[in-house]
């Protein structure tokens, strides 16, 4: 691993694992066929570089292991998108968030993430959940907590809506910037017409609408960091239950630390 792959995870706070810094070169004239397979429930996109790129070919059937059941791979991932979504919405409003309302629509390992994010921007967070655990979590780490009925008019510069344990939200009724957070765009229920404000920017009713990065790009050379590192451990994660499924959670989480 370089010296530079090696400070890039480190700023990020995660250890990259060692065997698949960069996607391996494939065989001569690879078939599909011979790849090692894995099949996924499609709670995350399409995997970056097609499906059978990287060494192992993915697919997707609907009553399939969810990879975000893998607790280990579902935090870090958080963490990469948390990340991701944060960055976006600075960028893309031209604002800093140090000291703004923000509103986390959510409870999981998505919406935990993108918190404690926010958090150590100085924000003002507050949790919209129906969660009883999860509302408990986020007082004990001292922050706002309102139901999700609450959150069309709960003061705030901002919103982030996870899509996880909540229905889509509609923008329309709230008079902030919000952004869609979700791995498959379940987050935010769109308006059926939207003004262009600025780039990555429309207008939606009484508030706005900052348009979401992906988790990953389908050409893996148009990745960010962040996007790299993220596609990196969905492939990490296949590879290791197209071998075997079982101690996934733990095998994911040893390979990611060592």
């Amino acid at each position: 691993m370089t010296g530079r792959f090696r400070a890039d995870w480190r700023r990020s706070g995660v250890r990259l694992y060692r065997r698949a810094v960069r996607p391996e070169p494939a065989a001569p004239n690879p078939g599909a066929d011979d790849l090692p397979a894995c099949v996924w429930a499609p709670t995350l996109p399409p995997p970056p570089g097609g499906p059978a790129a990287n060494g192992v070919r993915v697919t997707s059937a609907a009553d399939a292991a969810d990879p975000l059941s893998v607790a280990s791979f579902a935090d870090l991932l958080g963490h990469l998108r948390a990340q991701q979504i944060v960055r976006a919405l600075s960028a893309r409003t031209n604002r800093v968030l140090a000291g703004t309302r923000v509103t986390v629509l959510g409870a999981g390992p998505l919406a935990g993430a993108v918190a404690e994010v926010l958090d150590r921007l100085g924000a003002r967070v507050t949790v919209a959940t129906d969660d009883a655990p999860a509302a408990l979590g986020a007082r004990i780490r001292g922050r706002a907590v309102i139901g999700t009925d609450a959150v069309a008019t709960t003061p705030a510069e901002h919103l982030v809506a996870t899509g996880e344990g909540h229905a889509p939200f509609d923008v329309a009724t709230l008079a902030a910037t919000a952004i869609d957070a979700s791995y498959t765009g379940t987050g935010l229920r769109l308006p059926a017409a939207a003004e262009p404000v600025r780039e990555g920017v429309v207008r939606a009713g009484a508030g706005w609408i900052v348009e979401s990065p992906d988790v990953w790009p389908a050409d893996p050379a148009d990745a960010t960091g962040l996007q790299r590192r993220a596609a990196e451990a969905f492939t990490l994660l296949s590879r290791l239950a197209a071998a075997s499924a079982d101690d996934l959670d733990a095998r994911f989480a040893r390979e990611v630390s060592a």
